[in-house]
């Protein structure tokens, strides 16, 4: 177990490293180009956290959610659209699909047909910031 420990902490260090040599002299890394703006456009049912035209950013780091004082989101929909959010916050090829400035997430949840509570639809959107 001890091993594991200081073969992890060797890699970490190797890791923090390149990123300071990467920051440093390679210019940083490339995200950060846009934020993300995430408009909820429809529900279908009822939904007790949303309501149309709620609107979050993702700052431009591709990391940070910025949350209102007393605002709530989904950790439903939260967790279907999280592995896009660091894509979408970099430079992409125009053959890439989510290169497209505007894109429609639907949570998850399967709505009141299926037992469930209300589907939310979100407009999740590109903007450029540099």
């Amino acid at each position: 177990m001890y091993k594991v420990e200081i073969q992890a902490a060797k890699k970490f260090i190797i890791l923090s490293k390149w990123y300071n040599f990467r920051d440093v002299y390679l210019g940083g890394n490339k995200m950060g180009q846009y934020q993300i703006r995430i408009t909820v456009k429809e529900i279908k049912g009822e939904c007790h956290i949303h309501n149309v035209d709620d609107t979050y950013l993702i700052e431009e780091d591709g990391q940070a959610l910025r949350f209102e004082k007393g605002e709530k989101f989904c950790t439903y929909a939260l967790s279907g659209m999280l592995p896009i959010f660091s894509a979408l916050s970099k430079e992409l090829g125009k053959e890439d699909w989510m290169a497209a400035e505007t894109q429609i997430y639907q949570c998850p949840d399967p709505g009141q047909e299926r037992g469930g509570g209300g589907t939310v639809y979100f407009e999740v959107r590109r903007e450029r910031i540099s």
